[in-house]
């Protein structure tokens, strides 16, 4: 095990301590003509990197011995130089002994250079003596770190240096006791030491052996692929990131700052060298295609660097941490640098120099990148012109990262085909929404396959080619159907919304997003535009709710369900209706057929209210089971607000069209027996036919004779049916990467890396992997990637290319291991976001339905309903509530289905069917009648009593509420009791009979006030105020009413505040008083 870390940073994380400060003398050994060194070896290839190995041994090897000799340490190597540190506490090596050590290193120098006379190395040195603080900061992966006073002052000591110097500064020199010729410099305080002197260093005794770096301890510090390096230095392709820092000035903010940013590395496979404190001041270090190479190395960097500024925001807000960062790619030489005490992985290099210069020459907040890293198509870049670095004889290009590539979608390979007249005829029809700036609707209609998203993808370009608009996609799920799902999965997109952050970042990413697009509707000349902003505000509470944010003191937390359903429709309405009123929208409706029945309830709404605005809404959908095209859209919603509409089908290619679909997919000439094996095979299915090549191509039975590509063996056997073709696709793989596969089509068309983390556990291969399960993980679906199976969407969430591979995957397996799979992705979605679960209580119950865990589907069943009913999504809630009373039989848990059956009961009394509510009350009653529960007995009566009220039965309603009475008066249930007795004011208030009606009210309200108050108070006091007017006492009924508004508003109760604005108008209006009865209505 080579020692790739501190053996002072192992001892201190072993005694778990995490932050200290001591005493020491410090040195900064820098080198010059190493850059051009490895240049000009990076020309020979191998070789080069051979010798270059072996130069860096042969310097670095007898200085890093000499350090340790005589009681030092070196924290880390920065390329081509180091610092060392003497602790004054744990060595008894002085200033004396470091100045002579630090003549002693050019002594080294000289006499390595006898093996590379061509290359002309020097040093130069900084000495300081101080405190230094370390520390070591991090979550699960962690770094380590040294600053403070004598690190800085040997860092810029150095930097004042010129080559064959040794600088010191003025707490060097205080600690000197011998007497040494110094030469003052600018700035005062630091001193050149004038040579030569003769200042002989002490002879040491053998040095103590270091103790063994063990395993445990360095994996915590550092990747598998550094500690299981074991090769000499490699010249490759490395993607440098520097990023310097200000402004954490204390452990725990440093501690905060270094978790974010390790975290994210190991996200993108990165490899985080250190967080340094030397002539660059704070600086962390990162390399992305070393010591592991992927494909995408610039990608993964500058999505590290988005995703550090994205997380670090919320520490730039309260800590005032400033950053800044260069990115650098290119040619580099990797590998062990260092000696046999202390060694570390590192680059080196011309373009690592860059990245570092680039990084110092950035302002505050920005992020400079080279000419290289500027060419990546998934980010925007503005060119800053052409630099001059330090170091560098020519100027650099250099560009200033500006932001994501915002359009970043599916992407297809080759031209389409066979489309061309569809794709006119919805362009037609969005350009006709354009220009008159009228809403319209276009279907596109489709067996799975056939290439809707495709056309959707060539609409996109074909529009942009004329006007400028916004396009938004609102996708489907096809199996859990969540309310508003499309709409809320956009939005957390929008908002950028992400289970990664915690719920205070994603609350300050909803809040920058929504004040951008609140200043852009205020900077708007349009008539709409202030009613637009005032109800833009006025719901932002709705739209944090619907990306599962938590308001406090919005209106939101005070509406009942039907209010949150209703301002959910308001919400979206309006978002929609201000995104067009700054540009012109497309909103695609993709996958209409899965649409879930409260989405389809808001588009009609949404319908009902755009007809002057510039949106297009582009439904695509499949056909039912029996052939039939689905509408989102009522057509006489439609007919009544003129709002146009058009239909496109897609059929199946012609032979011509399927001809040259294969023409662009092999690059040449199709020989017709391919053609007629396609056309029989895939019946004309773009997406059957794109794989059925890809099967072709990876089997190898492709040949290309004279009459173009065909298959070569006329004997191969395969089904008619493209299961078994997709099947095949997937048997080619290896038996881990199918694995992965597998579990990932469990879980979902799209799927979550750390989900498909914890189900892949068990594995047995990865399990034999030991620490290294993560990385073999990953490997597996980048493999699937290439394969074409999945494409990412971003760095830890995937997305199946296409429902019916996903499908062929799922079907594939045994029931029992789809039952356990299942299972795992439950538990994992458990154990991953235990902190949000509300979120995910739907895909709970699917995945515990489906593994048939009993017990945990009941749980979430109930959560599920119950976060529905919240909600107003009533007919989730009673598909929920059903299913779990088909687990729940009377003579098992009588107690807990009569409890079901009265939320049931609630929601179908308040969406009027009262009738099926009726039966419900009274099976939980015959339920109830089983047990010896008082309060549930209460309960029931009580509720079926109400019902019976609104439907007219006055008289069988006054039995079960004086029941009702009776069981809760016999356990002193006063609350209970204050319930019943409100709804016996009622039934005689509707019967004429003021004063009992008014008797059990004040009763009721009596009872009620020995709790906390309640909106159901309000509604009583409300009536009770009409009840005093029908007996002619209105000062009376007014008296009530203005005490409990008073209490309303203390609670900021809203809705009880409107129930008795509204009863007290009425009283006043019947008092005569209009003034106070207007007031009270406005």
């Amino acid at each position: 095990m080579k020692n790739l870390i501190p053996h002072f940073i192992q001892q201190k994380f072993l005694a778990n301590e995490w932050h200290g400060n001591f005493d020491a003398c410090t040195m900064f050994v820098d080198m010059s003509g190493f850059t051009w060194l490895t240049e000009t070896l990076m020309q020979q290839g191998r070789e080069g990197a051979e010798r270059l190995s072996e130069i860096l041994n042969a310097i670095f090897e007898p200085m890093v011995g000499m350090v340790y000799e005589h009681g030092g340490f070196i924290p880390y190597f920065a390329g081509d130089a180091f610092i060392a540190i003497f602790s004054l506490e744990e060595c008894d090596c002085g200033a004396d002994e470091v100045l002579a050590l630090a003549q002693r290193q050019f002594e080294l120098l000289d006499e390595a250079s006898k093996g590379f006379r061509e290359f002309e190395i020097s040093i130069k040195v900084g000495l300081s003596c101080g405190r230094v603080e370390w520390g070591i900061a991090g979550g699960e992966r962690k770094s380590f770190y040294f600053r403070g006073p004598a690190i800085k002052g040997c860092s810029d000591s150095q930097g004042l240096a010129k080559q064959h110097e040794i600088i010191t500064d003025r707490a060097f020199t205080h600690r000197l006791s011998v007497s040494v010729k110094l030469h003052p410099l600018e700035p005062a305080g630091f001193f050149r030491v004038e040579q030569p002197i003769v200042l002989p260093l002490a002879q040491k005794q053998t040095p103590k052996p270091l103790p063994p770096l063990q395993r445990k301890v360095a994996a915590v510090f550092l990747p598998e692929a550094v500690l299981e390096f074991n090769q000499g230095g490699e010249f490759r392709t490395v993607v440098s990131v520097f990023m310097a820092f200000e402004g954490v000035e204390t452990h725990e903010l440093l501690d905060q700052f270094a978790h974010i940013v390790l975290d994210h590395i190991d996200n993108f496979s990165g490899y985080f060298k250190e967080i340094d404190f030397s002539d660059k001041g704070g600086v962390l270090v990162a390399f992305f295609g070393a010591p592991v190479s992927f494909e995408n190395n610039v990608e993964r960097a500058l999505e590290f660097v988005a995703a550090v500024q994205e997380d670090l925001l919320p520490l730039q807000l309260s800590g005032g941490l400033n950053f800044k960062a260069g990115i650098g790619s290119g040619i580099a030489y990797t590998g062990i640098v260092g000696g046999k005490e202390r060694c570390q992985y590192a680059a080196v290099g011309n373009k690592v120099n860059i990245a570092a210069r680039a990084m110092m020459r950035a302002g505050w907040g920005e992020v400079l990148v080279d000419a290289e890293v500027q060419k990546s198509r998934h980010f925007r870049f503005q060119y800053k012109g052409d630099m001059t670095y330090k170091g560098l004889k020519e100027k650099i290009p250099t560009y200033q990262l500006v932001g994501r590539n915002a359009q970043r979608r599916q992407n297809f390979e080759g031209s389409m085909v066979g489309r061309q007249q569809e794709l006119q005829r919805l362009a037609n029809f969005g350009m006709s929404v354009f220009q008159h700036a009228a809403a319209g609707i276009a279907y596109v209609y489709g067996e799975a396959g056939i290439g809707k998203t495709r056309l959707s993808f060539e609409l996109r370009h074909q529009l942009r080619r004329h006007q400028q608009f916004r396009w938004f996609t609102c996708q489907s799920d096809q199996i859990l159907r969540k309310p508003f799902n499309p709409f809320t999965k956009f939005l957390k997109g929008y908002f950028e919304q992400s289970s990664d952050y915690t719920p205070a970042e994603n609350l300050v990413y909803f809040e920058k997003q929504f004040e951008a697009l609140l200043n852009e509707i205020i900077n708007l000349n349009h008539p709409e535009s202030d009613r637009i902003k005032r109800e833009i505000i006025r719901t932002k509470p709705v739209l944090a709710a619907l990306v599962g944010l938590k308001t406090k003191n919005s209106f939101w937390e005070n509406l009942d369900a039907k209010g949150r359903y209703q301002s959910i429709l308001a919400g979206l309405t309006t978002f929609f209706q201000a995104e067009a009123l700054l540009q012109p929208l497309v909103i695609e409706l993709e996958d209409g057929h899965w649409f879930d029945v409260y989405s389809i309830e808001f588009l009609n709404e949404f319908a009902r209210r755009i007809k002057d605005y510039p949106v297009f809404l582009l439904v695509t959908s499949r056909y039912d089971d029996e052939g039939r095209k689905l509408h989102l859209f009522d057509e006489a919603v439609l007919q009544k607000h003129g709002l146009p509409q058009m239909e496109v089908d897609i059929n199946i290619l012609s032979r011509e069209a399927l001809e040259a679909l294969a023409t662009g997919r092999l690059g040449g000439t199709i020989a017709p027996r391919l053609i007629d094996l396609l056309q029989r095979t895939t019946n004309g299915n773009p997406f059957y036919a794109e794989q059925m090549l890809e099967y072709f191509m990876e089997a190898g039975l492709l040949k290309n004779g004279k009459k173009g590509w065909h298959v070569g063996d006329k004997n191969v056997g395969f089904s008619d049916s493209i299961q078994a073709v997709l099947t095949a696709r997937i048997d080619r793989l290896s038996s881990l990467v199918k694995e992965t596969i597998k579990a990932a089509a469990v879980i979902g068309r799209e799927f979550e890396l750390p989900i498909l983390a914890e189900v892949m556990k068990g594995n047995e291969e990865l399990i034999r992997e030991n620490g290294n399960a993560k990385t073999l993980l990953k490997e597996q679906v980048k493999t699937a990637e290439r394969a074409q199976i999945w494409q990412a969407m971003n760095e830890l969430r995937y997305i199946f290319r296409h429902t019916l591979l996903r499908e062929a995957v799922y079907d594939m397996q045994l029931g029992t291991r789809l039952k356990e799979v299942h299972r795992l992705i439950a538990e994992a979605i458990e154990k991953l976001y235990a902190g949000n679960l509300e979120q995910r209580y739907v895909d709970l119950v699917f995945h515990y339905e489906q593994a048939g865990v009993e017990p945990k589907l009941r749980s979430y069943l109930l959560k599920a309903a119950d976060y529905a009913r919240a909600y107003f999504q009533n007919q989730q809630a009673l598909h929920f509530y059903n299913k779990l009373l088909l687990l729940i039989s009377h003579e098992e848990n009588p107690e807990e289905r009569a409890k079901i059956l009265l939320k049931k009961g609630g929601i179908l009394e308040l969406i009027g069917q009262w009738e099926e509510c009726e039966n419900i009350y009274r099976e939980a009653l015959s339920v109830v009648q089983q047990t010896a529960n008082s309060e549930l007995s209460g309960r029931v009566n009580n509720m079926l009593g109400h019902l019976l009220i609104l439907k007219g039965n006055y008289e069988e309603a006054g039995e079960f509420l004086e029941t009702a009475a009776a069981f809760c008066g016999s356990i002193h249930n006063n609350r209970g009791t204050s319930k019943v007795f409100g709804n016996l004011g009622t039934l005689y208030f509707r019967q004429g009979k003021y004063e009992e009606a008014k008797l059990y009210f004040i009763r009721s309200i009596q009872l009620a006030q020995l709790y906390k108050h309640s909106p159901s108070n309000s509604q009583i006091v409300a009536t009770l105020g009409l009840t005093y007017m029908n007996l002619g006492k209105y000062e009376d009924g007014i008296r009530w009413q203005q005490s409990q508004l008073d209490l309303c508003k203390k609670v900021n109760d809203r809705q009880g505040m409107a129930t008795l604005y509204v009863n007290m108008g009425i009283v006043y209006f019947e008092k005569g008083d209009y003034d106070d009865a207007l007031q009270c209505i406005v």
